[in-house]
């Protein structure tokens, strides 16, 4: 009796522990669980708002001229990744062909704005175009201001007005020069440094230094620096302009003896004919 006390005993007590341990190991599953995917919540939440609030995507629709918010691009990336996924499900229900299912994924990475997709070269071609249009714009600015600080060379100037000035005449650079105007009182140099990062020119920063230079009443050293600006522009413009032209000569050259082999194609053809009728019939003969 007592053998099957102390066995009944030993059993109670090696199953209490056991689902002593069960129930601890189920109850820290459940908290580790728990805080696993809390954790996991969160870093979507981070990972997401650091894409809405993506300085690359807002940084490269800026550099071609468009002002459109990373909000904007994700969701319209998102909306027509939809539309594709909408499209692959339907054409796959009534036409049964499997591939037409990475749609969507086309769509998202198509629209992505980094190499090697699509729109990153549309965005690029974008950007060359428009700081081709901003360097004939700031040329004409820089002209401007060196023509204005001739004049004025032995008379009282102000680097603010004549740069203000120059605005209607570089209807590309308005926008930049409003704004360098607006917060030149309070900080020229913090204005013209941003000035400098809004036009994308190698000859924006030398143009802002030779006019804080100037503005600081040290014009001997201001107005070389801005000759020399000037020069140097002049000759880029040129030089860009010559490469420009020699490109569309090279391009007109080879889509003319593209068209000139077309065109000659029909007639190669009849005379390849013609050569073989002759060999055939004096074989035959």
């Amino acid at each position: 009796m007592g053998l099957v006390f102390t066995t009944l005993l030993i059993i109670g007590v090696i199953v209490s522990v056991v689902l002593y341990v069960r129930t601890h190991s189920s109850e820290t599953f459940r908290v580790t669980a728990r805080a696993r995917l809390l954790n996991q919540w969160k870093t979507v939440q981070i990972k997401t708002s650091e894409a809405l609030h993506d300085a690359g995507v807002q940084q490269a629709f800026r550099n071609a001229g468009l002002s459109v918010s990373a909000q904007t691009y994700y969701i319209v990336r998102a909306g027509l990744s939809l539309l594709g996924l909408y499209y692959g499900i339907y054409t796959y229900y009534h036409s049964g062909n499997p591939f037409v299912l990475v749609a969507p994924i086309a769509v998202w990475l198509l629209l992505g704005y980094k190499r090697p997709w699509a729109i990153y070269w549309l965005l690029l071609t974008l950007a060359k175009q428009r700081q081709q249009q901003q360097a004939q714009d700031l040329f004409r600015l820089v002209a401007h201001v060196k023509q204005e600080l001739e004049l004025r060379i032995n008379h009282h100037y102000s680097v603010r007005e004549i740069v203000a000035r120059a605005a209607p005449g570089v209807p590309r650079l308005r926008a930049p020069i409003l704004r360098l105007v607006t917060f030149w009182p309070q900080d020229p140099k913090a204005a013209l440094l941003r000035f400098a990062e809004e036009v994308t020119s190698t000859h924006t920063m030398p143009f802002v230094m030779a006019l804080l230079t100037i503005d600081e009443s040290n014009p001997e050293v201001g107005f070389p620096a801005l000759q020399n600006i000037y020069d140097q522009f002049e000759k880029d413009l040129v030089s860009g302009f010559h490469s420009r032209i020699k490109l569309r000569d090279l391009v007109v050259f080879s889509l003319s003896w593209l068209f000139i082999f077309l065109a000659a194609w029909p007639t190669l053809n009849v005379f390849l004919l013609y050569t073989q009728s002759l060999l055939k019939f004096s074989l035959m003969s």
